[in-house]
This record gives C-alpha cells, structure tokens and sequence, in this order.
C-alpha cells in the first residue's frame, strides 16, 4: 500500500455514503423483529426492556457513526481506527446507557441488557459490513 492510499478516502461507493441510512434500517429491522417476538412472550416486564434497549441502542448507534463516518472519508488507516473508536463508544453507551436504564430508571435487567446486545450486534454487523466493502474497494 502506498502512503497515498492511507491519506486518501477508502471508497467513493454509494454503501460508504449511504451508512447512516443502513444503521437505521437495521435498527428498525431489529426493532420489529423483537417487537414480533415479544409479541409471542405476551410479557410486559419484556416490553418495558425493550423500550430502554430501544433508546439506549438509537442513542449509541447514532453516537458510533460520527468517528466511523470520519475514518471512511479520511483513509484506510483512519478508517480503520474509526471502526476501533466507533465500536468502543457504541459498546461504552450501550452498556452505559442500559445499566442506568435497569439502576436509576428500575427497568428489568434480564430484559434490558438481552435485547440491547441484540441491537448492538445488528449495527455492529452492518457497520462492518459496509466498511469492509468500502476498504475491499480501494484503491492499493
């Protein structure tokens, strides 16, 4: 790899542009889908994790794209140390956000932390996903 191909943004494709839109989609995919399967538990205990998972999860996801939107438009290298800082700040809000949610806000702690590693493992998914594209089309 030349010292260029570090300094310069590590894809011009539209999944790279489109990031924020995907991290939504699959927060809303994952919300109806446990939303579906809550559906079937007919527990409201559960439905009342759901709810924090739900904001703790939008809150960190929208907080992960900031350093993850940097790196993509900086570089490889940048890129890569972005996903790093992206991961690290969703998992530190995620597991943050929830333990407040189930300490101060008395929300169920089985079904806070459960449903909020769910989320965090579908935008985990899709973040890597698409900037494994974005550095698979570089240019070396």
């Amino acid at each position: 790899m030349t010292p260029s191909a570090a300094l310069s943004p590590i894809s011009d494709s539209q999944p790279a542009r489109r990031l924020p839109l995907y991290v939504a989609g699959a927060i809303v995919a994952t919300a109806l889908l446990l939303a579906g399967l809550l559906v079937l538990v007919n527990d409201p205990v559960w439905w009342r994790g759901y709810l924090a998972a739900m904001v703790v999860s939008i809150l960190a996801a929208a907080a992960s794209l900031l350093p993850l939107m940097w790196g993509i438009r900086h570089g490889l290298t940048q890129a890569v140390a972005g996903y790093f800082v992206s991961a690290g700040l969703r998992a530190t809000i995620s597991l943050g956000g929830s333990a407040l949610a189930v300490i101060k806000g008395n929300y169920p702690r089985t079904a806070t932390m459960l449903l909020m590693v769910v989320f965090y493992f579908a935008v985990l998914a899709v973040e890597s996903v698409t900037l494994a594209r974005g550095i698979w089309s570089a240019k070396a």
